[in-house]
């Protein structure tokens, strides 16, 4: 099914960009306005399955993500149109089963963020319902549509906003519970959501929507279903989805569209509306000749750099390989102009979508990154102050000694050990003001939370990821001078994986790899190392996956 799914989605912009005509899956433009018309260009910018992200954890470079980083992105792509909004579909604000004061402060911080980049509408997923039927959503609420669920204050089915004179109706629709999700509060329903949204699609073009967007939480083929038993939506945005989609794909008369989730993507749909709009008219998809024109631009910048080569090249550069590769650029060129001629914008209503990484050297909203930096304060000190005493180990059991203590029998060890990232493990959560955040705090220290191990009130010998993470309390093998065998002599890629080398903190982990270039080396594991290097050592599992977030 997956696999017929990625071929239909893959042969779609090859369907555009071979121009089908009538074969094209995709609704034409009926009765739509002359090219020459003008038009108003507003952007509906879109995040699907936020799920209580607010940045990445940042265990390693590159990660997308970030709502400071997405409001940036956000008012960068904004500049050319007349008016623009943000909307989410899908769990939003509620983060892995947190409650309490923990998950309404982590609430009221990204309802300020979502604030900040002008959220219009947001489609609750079942466990937003549940936080803040429970009291522990944000104190001022998001403007939640969700047509087919009961219960919920100030919750409504759908809204109409006007940007720039073009009226927009917003319809949200709520998805059943998964597996493993907090049970829906007494009172609270979630009901079958065709014929609600039917309702709401119809009050949203009464009330003059000339186009109407769903806000979907649920999967591409929940869309499916919607698009095809629900007239009048234009487009539908996918709630939970993993992926990022940068075209949107036709359902009869409704577009699909994704963009992932937990913020790594941000959502852009650029809406191209007519000042006359023809009764029947609907949307076509502009995205072929955007591509056309980003392909040209793409050549036009090489030709620019090899003719700038070329120059400092002088006559050794035209008689080499540069002066035959500028032909060849500048006959790919010709053809582009071609083609982006062939393939000009269709006459509006249309629309162009891309799904915008969010990446991780783009700048920041200075207020949202305030906001954040305000947030993880005040988790910080809110872990401090619920903090404990570690309970002391059960009799005869070994308790933790660290890595000093290590020392005085294994100075080889030690030698290799401290030269390793796990030695500076908390160097970088002091760097990154996440030193006293425990979800942070528990991959950087010997012990968290264990019998006799580290806490946030006391990492005493304990800082660092030290010689007891992997091989277990050696009190008893001190002791006995050594004697007495160590908990675990070598551990394994699961114990490795189901504590912390696991996504998203850590998605490309090679077991054999990481203890070869950061772990072992002369006087600690020379046998396993050996083995590793002639490819002797059995193959590691691969790392679990995290598990989903409940919806």
């Amino acid at each position: 099914m997956r696999g017929a799914l990625q071929a239909r989605l893959a042969a779609v912009p090859l369907l555009v960009a071979l121009g089908c005509g009538a074969s094209c899956p995709g609704p034409k433009p009926t009765g739509t306005a002359s090219p020459a018309e003008p038009t108003t260009t507003i952007t509906l910018f879109y995040l699907g399955g936020l799920s209580g992200w607010y940045e990445p954890c940042g265990c390693e470079p590159g990660q997308l993500g970030g709502l400071d980083r997405m409001l940036g992105v956000r008012a960068a792509a904004a500049k050319g149109a007349a008016a623009s909004a943000l909307v989410t579909a899908g769990t939003t604000l509620a983060f892995k089963g947190e409650k309490g004061k923990r998950a309404k402060n982590r609430a009221d911080m990204l309802a300020d963020l979502l604030a900040l980049g002008g959220l219009a509408g947001a489609a609750p997923g079942p466990a937003d319902l549940a936080a803040g039927a429970s009291g522990d959503g944000p104190t001022k609420p998001l403007p939640w549509l969700a047509a087919n669920v009961e219960g919920v204050a100030g919750a409504r089915d759908h809204a109409v906003v006007d940007l720039a004179g073009v009226r927009v109706g917003l319809v949200g629709v709520a998805g059943a519970p998964d597996e493993g999700a907090p049970p829906l509060p007494p009172g609270v329903r979630i009901g079958e959501p065709v014929a609600a949204a039917r309702t709401a699609v119809a009050a949203a073009r009464a009330e003059g929507a000339l186009a109407v967007v769903l806000l979907l939480d649920g999967e591409r083929r929940d869309a499916y279903t919607l698009a095809s038993k629900v007239p009048g939506i234009d487009f539908v945005i996918v709630g939970r989805s993993e992926r990022a989609v940068p075209f949107a794909e036709a359902s009869g008369g409704t577009w699909i569209v994704e963009a992932g989730h937990q913020g790594e993507h941000l959502g852009v749909l650029e809406l191209h509306v007519p000042a006359r709009w023809a009764a029947g008219a609907v949307f076509a998809s502009g995205d072929d000749a955007a591509q056309a024109a980003a392909d040209l631009e793409k050549v036009r910048a090489q030709i620019a750099d090899i003719e700038a080569r070329l120059a400092a090249a002088g006559t050794a550069g035209a008689s080499g390989d540069l002066g035959p590769l500028l032909a060849r650029k500048r006959d790919e060129e010709k053809a582009l102009v071609a083609r982006a001629a062939a393939t000009a914008a269709p006459p509006a209503p249309f629309f162009r979508h891309r799904a915008e990484p969010v990446k991780a050297d783009l700048p920041g909203d200075p207020a949202a990154r305030a906001r954040i930096e305000e947030y993880t304060l005040a988790l910080a000190a809110l872990d401090y102050d619920e903090e404990k005493p570690p309970p002391p180990p059960e009799k005869g059991k070994p308790s933790y000694i660290g890595a000093e203590k290590c020392k005085s029998c294994h100075e080889e060890e030690y030698a290799v050990w401290e030269k390793t990232p796990h030695a500076r493990a908390m160097e970088t959560l002091v760097e990154k003001h996440r030193d006293k955040v425990g979800e942070c705090v528990s991959c950087h220290v010997t012990g968290f939370r264990k019998p006799s191990g580290a806490t946030l009130h006391d990492l005493g010998a304990l800082g660092a990821v030290q010689c007891e993470v992997c091989h277990g309390p050696g009190s008893l093998h001190e002791e006995a001078g050594g004697y007495a065998k160590i908990p675990t002599l070598t551990p394994t890629a699961s114990f490795c994986t189901a504590s912390c080398h696991h996504p998203p903190h850590d998605s490309r982990f090679d077991f054999h790899k990481r203890l070869a270039d950061g772990v072992l080396g002369t006087g600690h594991g020379d046998d396993l190392l050996k083995a590793i290097h002639t490819g002797a050592a059995s193959a590691a599992p691969a790392p679990a996956p995290a598990p989903p977030a409940p919806r």
